[in-house]
């Protein structure tokens, strides 16, 4: 009777190994495999997703920038000056020298330089008056409704005695060129 059930138990143990063996290798082993890849797509997915995300933070800094440019452009352009205003731009600095109390004694305007979408013309002017009145008309550039850079500054004393010095400026004024800009 032992022998018996020791050949049925073998009976019974080969098939469920055999079906055990059949299971892994055609269904548990493949389906491991697919689930493998799944498993992997869905991490790549949600990377992609996490990319898109940040993308998306990033454009919409990227159009707030962009948006403040814009309006810095446009701020900037309606403050130039067109190309046909540049003796009255000219008179504007000199008058702004005299309000401050200073003698104008040379204003030298340059060649003109074209960029794509303005001009700019180097203007040298030269001056004459005390220290506050050299401040003075500083400050009144800053406040004339141009772009107007201060490429060099020179303030020396004169030969004369009493305070008086002499000023050399080298301003740039920039230009429109509405046919040619956006």
């Amino acid at each position: 009777m032992n022998k018996l059930l020791q050949r049925g138990g073998l009976f019974l143990t080969l098939p469920t190994a055999a079906a055990v063996l059949v299971y892994a290798l055609l269904f548990f082993v493949p389906n491991q495999r697919t689930i493998d890849r799944l498993r992997k797509d869905l991490r790549s997915r949600q990377s992609m997703s996490t990319n898109v995300q940040n993308m998306a933070r990033t454009i919409q800094r990227l159009q707030q920038e962009l948006s403040t440019t814009e309006a810095y452009l446009d701020r900037w352009q309606s403050h130039l000056p067109d190309a046909n205003d540049t003796v009255r731009v000219q008179a504007e600095v000199t008058h702004a020298a005299s309000e401050a109390g200073l003698l104008t004694t040379q204003v030298n305007p340059g060649e003109e330089i074209e960029y794509p979408s303005l001009i700019t013309i180097p203007l040298k002017i030269e001056v004459e008056g005390d220290f506050r009145e050299m401040l003075d008309f500083l400050h009144r550039l800053e406040e004339l409704p141009y772009f107007i850079w201060t490429d060099s500054l020179r303030i020396e004393a004169t030969r004369q005695v009493g305070g008086e010095l002499e000023g050399e400026l080298s301003l740039v004024v920039f230009h429109d060129r509405p046919e040619d800009s956006d």
